[in-house]
C-alpha cells in the first residue's frame, strides 16, 4: 500500500507542478516501496520501515505541499488577471486622453497616446500570456531560419507554373459556361438573341 501512496503523491506534485525529491515521498532510502511481509505471513513490524502511521504522515505533508503549489498557482494566475486588466485599462486611458485632449497640439495627443500604449503593451509582456507569446515568436522565428528557400530559378519556375494552370482553368471555366448558355437558352428555351 504504501508504493500507491509514493505514486498518488508523485503524481499529485506533478499535476500541480511542483517538484519533491522522492526521499521526501518514500521515506528512508533504505525502505523499499514495496510493503515486506514478516515472517509467517505477518503484517511488518514497527521500525522496518512499514510503519503505516509514516506513511501517512508522509502522505499528508505530500498533500498538504500540493494544496500550497495550488495556492501559489492560483495567486499567480490572479497577478497575471490584474497585469492583463490594468494592461486593458491602459490602451483604453491610451484612447481617452488622446480624445480628451482634442484642444492641445496634435504632437502632445500623439506623444500621450504612444507612451501610455506602450506602457500597457509593456506591462502585458510581463504576465504570463505576454511571456508566452514572446515564447511563440521566438520559436516562429527560429523555424523561419530552418526553411529551405527556393533559388530564384525555382521561385520563377513554380510562379509560371501557376500562372499557366490559372489561365488554362480561366479558358476552361469561361468555355464550360458558354457551352451551357447556348445549351440552355439557344437549344432547350429556343431564345434566340
Amino acid at each position: 500500500m504504501r508504493g500507491w501512496f509514493a505514486v498518488l503523491g508523485l503524481f499529485t506534485l506533478l499535476v500541480a507542478g511542483c517538484s519533491a525529491a522522492p526521499s521526501e515521498l518514500s521515506g528512508s532510502s533504505s525502505s523499499s516501496v514495496t510493503e515486506r511481509a514478516a515472517p509467517g505471513g505477518a503484517e511488518a513490524q514497527e521500525g522496518d520501515g512499514c510503519d503505516p502511521a509514516s506513511g501517512q504522515a508522509r502522505l499528508t505533508a505530500t498533500f498538504n505541499r500540493t494544496a500550497d503549489c495550488a495556492a501559489d498557482a492560483v495567486s499567480a494566475g490572479l497577478a497575471d488577471k490584474v497585469k492583463l486588466a490594468a494592461a486593458g485599462a491602459l490602451v483604453i486611458a491610451a484612447v481617452v486622453v488622446f480624445y480628451v485632449l482634442a484642444q492641445q497640439d496634435l504632437w502632445l495627443r500623439v506623444v500621450a497616446l504612444g507612451v501610455l500604449m506602450a506602457m500597457g503593451v509593456a506591462l502585458f509582456f510581463t504576465s504570463e500570456p505576454g511571456k508566452q507569446l514572446i515564447a511563440y515568436g521566438q520559436d516562429s522565428a527560429r523555424e523561419v531560419r530552418k526553411v529551405v528557400w527556393p533559388t530564384r530559378k525555382e521561385a520563377m519556375q513554380m510562379t509560371g507554373y501557376v500562372f499557366a494552370f490559372v489561365f488554362v482553368m480561366a479558358l476552361f471555366l469561361w468555355l464550360t459556361d458558354k457551352t451551357l448558355e447556348w445549351v440552355l437558352y439557344d437549344l432547350v428555351l429556343g431564345w434566340k438573341r
